[in-house]
């Protein structure tokens, strides 16, 4: 394996980061890359630029809306619109960052179990208590993933 890295920046709360992430390590891995996951939060990125977020006028909201049932088709995706669009997924990435904190093996079958959470079973990523559940059903420990969304740092 090369020692050149893929970084791949993607929001737990972007169904298009979770049409993109099992097609990226794949492309990642063809290429003999390895792969950094990074939790970015992109409201805040779009925010700090002075950029409105897509989903605030009604034209590109509806546009987008068709447009992410037809990307998850293409890409041959279950998905389901969530209820809530946009969301802050930053309790999801403090546990996920918690889990592949020292990690040798990056917890992608934590990242899978959040993103079908949200965009195919439509539970509600940003309350502590599912995230604990999705956790513990991934295999990790739920007090652990209370204990990683809870913590400042």
């Amino acid at each position: 394996m090369s020692a050149e890295r893929l970084i791949f920046f993607f929001d737990f709360a972007s169904p298009y980061a979770y049409f993109a992430f099992e097609e990226t390590a794949a492309i990642a891995t063809e290429a003999g890359l390895g792969i950094d996951f990074r939790p970015a939060m992109v409201w805040t990125i779009l925010k700090a630029q002075g950029i409105s977020a897509p989903l605030e006028t009604a034209p590109r909201r509806r546009y987008l809306i068709k447009d992410m049932a037809r990307t998850a088709a293409f890409h041959g995706l279950p998905y389901r619109q969530p209820d809530l669009l946009p969301i802050s997924a930053h309790l999801a990435s403090r546990m996920w960052l918690g889990f592949a904190a020292g990690q040798k093996i990056t917890p992608l079958d934590l990242a899978r179990a959040i993103y079908k959470a949200r965009f195919v079973d439509g539970i509600d990523i940003r309350d502590p208590d599912a995230l604990c559940k999705i956790a513990q059903e991934a295999g990790h420990d739920p007090e652990r993933a209370r204990a990683f969304m809870d913590d400042p740092v």
